[in-house]
């Protein structure tokens, strides 16, 4: 079963910023509002504001004790992505999720625990849903610092 956290503030000293270019879908390109790790696993997310009303979130999560190396995107790996397209209606909220694929590509992945750092570049497929066709994403994370531990 896959899980996406979602927090609902931004810490104060996480910087960086992260995009992708899903096929059919608007650019994305936000800030990185949470990079936190439990020792164990290590979380971080991307959000950006498309109007008032439509938003995205990227999100990726990997083992703490990862090699910075490039990963063939499987669940081996202990790696997970997802994009999150979210839109606010007065009643509800619609998240639309398009998680990575396993074995549809690669993650190229640099993570410093101890300076408290993390870049990445993957080139792998989503995909909302199993009757759905997979769609093409490239995307990246860069620049990501302020490590926070739990």
């Amino acid at each position: 079963m896959n899980k996406v956290r979602i927090n609902s503030q931004s810490k104060k000293n996480v910087t960086g910023v992260a995009d992708v270019e899903v096929t059919g879908l608007e650019l994305f390109k936000g800030n990185v509002l949470t990079f936190s790790t439990d020792g164990n696993e290590v979380y971080v997310s991307a959000k950006r504001q498309f109007d008032q009303t439509r938003s995205g979130r990227l999100s990726i999560r990997f083992p703490a004790s990862i090699d910075s190396i490039e990963h063939v995107y499987n669940e081996k790996s202990g790696i997970y992505i997802s994009y999150n397209l979210t839109e606010e209606f007065p009643e509800w909220t619609e998240i639309t999720p398009y998680p990575g694929v396993y074995g549809s590509g690669t993650v190229d992945l640099k993570f410093n625990k101890d300076r408290g750092t993390f870049s990445a570049n993957f080139n792998l497929n989503v995909q909302n849903d199993s009757s759905e066709p997979e769609l093409k994403a490239v995307g990246s994370f860069r620049n990501v610092e302020g490590l926070e531990h739990q």
